[in-house]
């Protein structure tokens, strides 16, 4: 797969889980009521990406206005992993075309 296309892609996917977990985030700071079904949606499909980390809210209030500070540290998370992965491997991609990567 082309290097550009590659990073285009993942950028993209990545963009749009930040605002997904973005769109939870201030819905859940500013206590949006859980019945409206765009919100469901958000919901549900954020869920298991928070759920690993949900050690971070165990002291949070179940129903009002909560900051979730799960989906804040992924919300910083997954930018970060996403430019280390996308730089190592635009480093691997030139060594490789150069032919400076030693195969064993």
């Amino acid at each position: 797969m082309n290097l550009r296309l590659w990073t285009d892609l993942s950028r993209n996917i990545v963009g749009l889980v930040e605002a997904l977990l973005l769109i939870r985030l201030v819905a859940q700071l500013f206590a949006v009521r859980p019945d409206q079904e765009a919100l469901q949606f958000v919901l549900k499909l954020t869920a298991p990406l928070i759920r690993p980390l949900s050690i971070f809210d165990q002291g949070q209030p179940v129903f009002g206005a909560r900051l979730e500070f799960s989906t804040l540290a992924l919300c910083l998370c997954i930018p970060i992993l996403w430019l280390a992965i996308a730089r190592a491997s635009k480093r691997f991609y030139a060594e490789s075309r150069t032919g400076s990567l030693e195969h064993e």
